[in-house]
């Protein structure tokens, strides 16, 4: 039997090939992988957004929470790109406490005390005990923690745009929504309140880049639903995703 051994010009073009694939094996898996990151990334930040919407969206709910029905008209204000509303839920989990007087106050927390129709009637600090059965006692505001409402009463919270650039990551001539001029939302290009006062109705919408810079620009217009207008992506905002954010709030509590 003739045995013959494989050339070296075989075993040239042998590993030319097994290059070629290799090569192209490695650029497809790469496009991929990299492809699937970026994917991976923008829907980790879709869904960050969503859930700190969520979370600004109960807490917009509150407004007017707990407030005495004479001062009611002042509970939600919108002044351009700005929404101030008053509410007795701050910052803790538990601050919206309440219960219905029995005759005893239970609660060791500082309240203000509501008739059935939510009728200021008066203050209880953390130690008194006596209420008017039928009440309403609802946790007040105590920033100074010694056991006593404050005056106001409830928290006068803020949404708005601020007025410096946010963080390297995001994109030029976006900004950050400032709760209380603390941070919850960054990469924001714009931002929309409109405030229907006599169905107690809140429409809001935000713009919120969604993940890094594209080698290449998407030019689009961005259009709200809430109030029938537009935004035009374009410069360097068209080298970026984009989520539109758009909720409407009923104020159930005014």
């Amino acid at each position: 039997m003739n045995k013959k051994g494989m050339t070296l010009i075989e075993l040239i073009v042998g590993m030319g090939l097994f290059v070629i694939i290799s090569s192209f094996i490695y650029v497809t898996y790469n496009t991929f992988y990299r492809s699937g990151t970026v994917q991976i990334a923008v829907s980790k930040t879709a869904d960050d957004i969503r859930l700190t919407v969520l979370k600004l969206d109960k807490l917009i709910r509150s407004a007017g929470f707990g407030i005495d029905r004479n001062n009611v008209d002042n509970a939600v204000n919108v002044i351009g790109d700005t929404l101030t509303f008053y509410t007795l839920f701050g910052d803790e989990t538990d601050s919206g406490a309440w219960e219905v007087c029995s005759g005893t106050k239970t609660l060791n927390v500082p309240c203000v005390e509501l008739s059935e129709n939510k009728v200021l009637k008066g203050k209880l600090s953390a130690t008194d005990t006596f209420c008017n059965k039928g009440d309403i006692l609802i946790r007040c505001r105590d920033a100074n923690n010694d056991g006593v409402c404050d005056d106001p009463y409830y928290y006068i919270r803020t949404i708005k745009l601020s007025v410096d650039q946010p963080y390297n990551d995001c994109a030029a001539d976006t900004y950050n929504l400032l709760l209380d001029d603390n941070v919850i939302l960054k990469c924001v290009a714009d931002v929309k309140f409109v405030y229907d006062s006599n169905s107690k109705v809140l429409k809001m919408g935000f713009i919120v880049q969604n993940g890094n810079r594209r080698k290449t620009p998407l030019s689009k217009t961005i259009s709200y639903t809430i109030d029938n207008s537009s935004y035009a992506i374009s410069g360097n905002l068209a080298y970026y995703r984009w989520i539109i954010i758009e909720d409407i709030i009923y104020l159930e509590n005014l």
